[in-house]
């Protein structure tokens, strides 16, 4: 009799502190982002944890994810409609691994941005004719606000601390509107071509195959930075034949008064050529001086991000590479050429191919 009750008594001890130990730890890890028991019992991990990892990992096996979006504490994706489900706005919490859905779409996605406190994405259609409409929700979730809806597109979208800004073709203009609602502003209109509208620390800039310009007053004309024929013969870009495209696209970043933009070269146009077409990063001075190549990427550029000096890009030929602005230094990262929507934050690489949305521990050379 004796000789059971003292292990009946450890056996109590035991479950007592391994109850206190349960509890120690899931305060502790709402402290300090240790995986909750919840986590542990059914495998899951939220992305703080899985991200960090030289080797990619799918945080969410979803597909296809269209567009990504990142903010401090989360990520924010678009799936498109897989013909069953309509297409949705998608939130998961980097510490928890939490997925919430912010918003259903009614029609196709063409854009996805996060700001402070809202998500804003634009829906359309070119059945018939081009319907496109611009919303936004609340980061927590809520009620969906409409901007603004007209017959033609609102593509590329972009934006400041205060306004939305996109291109619409049919008109060849730039418009812009209050991140709270409104009427939409005209900026520029009347291109002859159809610019590549990007949006840096404040400044509107247009790409495309006329040349580099700056935006500097709504319904002014933009002044040219750099035209493209000054372009290809600064970086001494050899040209197959008078069938060979070229056009400046986005302008990524702006970094030690220097603009990262992009300039494709195809030898083939139109076509997924490795050896004929690439996209070369640029440095333009912005006070002027010569341009000069950061990195060249063989055939399509996927996907691009700037955690300074470090520039990360993902090619449709070779994947992942990444270059350090200052010295020039270049490697390979452990992404796929089949990847594509790269995101970049402080610690991580965040991007969408076939099997859903992956990422790796932000490489450093």
């Amino acid at each position: 009799m004796n000789t059971q009750r003292p292990v009946k008594n450890w056996g109590l001890i035991l479950i007592i502190v391994a109850i206190a130990l349960l509890g120690v730890y899931m305060i502790a890890g709402s402290w300090i982002g240790l995986p909750t028991v919840s986590d542990l019992l059914t495998g899951h991990l939220g992305p703080a944890f899985t991200c960090n990892s030289d080797e990619p990992v799918l945080i969410a096996p979803f597909n296809p994810i269209v567009y990504i979006a990142v903010d401090e504490q989360s990520l924010y994706w678009i799936i498109r409609e897989d013909g069953q489900d309509p297409a949705k706005v998608m939130k998961m919490s980097k510490s928890s691994g939490e997925t919430q859905v912010l918003a259903k779409l009614q029609m196709d996605p063409y854009g996805l941005l996060v700001d402070d406190k809202s998500v804003f994405w634009v829906e359309g259609t070119w059945q018939s004719e081009a319907n496109f409409v611009l919303k936004k929700v609340d980061k927590r979730g809520g009620d969906i606000t409409e901007l603004w809806r007209r017959q033609g597109t609102i593509l590329q979208l972009n934006m400041d601390a205060d306004y939305l800004y996109w291109l619409n073709y049919e008109d060849g203009i730039v418009l812009r509107i209050p991140k709270k609602g409104g009427e939409p502003e005209v900026m520029t209109a009347g291109k002859e071509d159809l610019p590549k509208l990007s949006v840096t620390n404040g400044q509107i800039y247009l790409g495309g195959d006329v040349g580099l310009r700056l935006m500097e007053k709504p319904e002014q004309t933009p002044r040219t930075l750099i035209t493209t024929a000054e372009l290809i013969q600064e970086l001494n870009i050899g040209l197959r034949d008078e069938r060979s495209a070229y056009y400046i696209g986005q302008v990524i970043q702006e970094y030690n008064n220097e603009l990262i933009i992009i300039f494709d070269v195809e030898n083939n146009p139109g076509m997924v050529s490795c050896s004929d077409n690439a996209a070369n990063i640029v440095s333009l001075p912005e006070a002027g001086g010569t341009p000069h190549i950061i990195q060249t990427v063989a055939g399509p550029l996927v996907g691009t991000g700037v955690v300074a000096p470090y520039l990360y890009a993902i090619g449709g030929c070779r994947g992942g590479q990444m270059v350090n602005i200052d010295t020039g230094e270049t490697s390979t990262i452990n992404i796929g050429y089949n990847a594509f929507n790269l995101i970049v934050d402080k610690r991580h690489l965040y991007w969408s191919d076939r099997e859903g949305l992956k990422c790796i521990r932000r490489p450093k050379q």
